[in-house]
């Protein structure tokens, strides 16, 4: 896993330990499945007219579009996003993990735990498939 800035490294250490392992499992994904090292481009920090999971600490993006281009391809943004709301289900009604634009910015990946987020204590995390 790669940080757009070295802060992010520092914020990532922070973040609850459900929030690093599914990070750490999308990082297995895109690099199993597809040679591609994610590179995290957000944890804390605050966008104007966000929903405030960031700055709480329980939401973490991933590089997709870059530089004018994309990462991943449509399909494989697909796999991922199937892939990790699936094995991390929410508690909340809303997905895990979505692909999106926000105020105007590139696209990404946002992977999240609500608040109290609770998950199976067999949960295998770290078998990627």
């Amino acid at each position: 896993m790669k940080f757009k800035t070295p802060e992010l490294m520092e914020e990532f250490v922070q973040m609850p330990a459900m929030l690093q392992v599914m990070a750490q499992w999308f990082e297995q994904l895109c690099i199993v499945h597809f040679g591609i090292d994610p590179t995290v481009t957000r944890i804390k920090e605050t966008v104007p007219g966000s929903s405030g999971v960031h700055e709480a600490g329980r939401a973490i993006d991933f590089r997709d579009e870059h530089a004018g281009g994309r990462l991943f391809t449509d399909e494989r943004v697909a796999f991922l996003v199937s892939q990790m709301n699936a094995r991390f289900p929410g508690n909340d009604a809303k997905p895990t993990c979505i692909h999106h634009k926000f105020a105007g910015g590139p696209a990404h990946f946002h992977i999240q735990i609500s608040s109290g987020d609770h998950y199976p204590a067999d949960l295998d995390c770290f078998t990627v498939v």
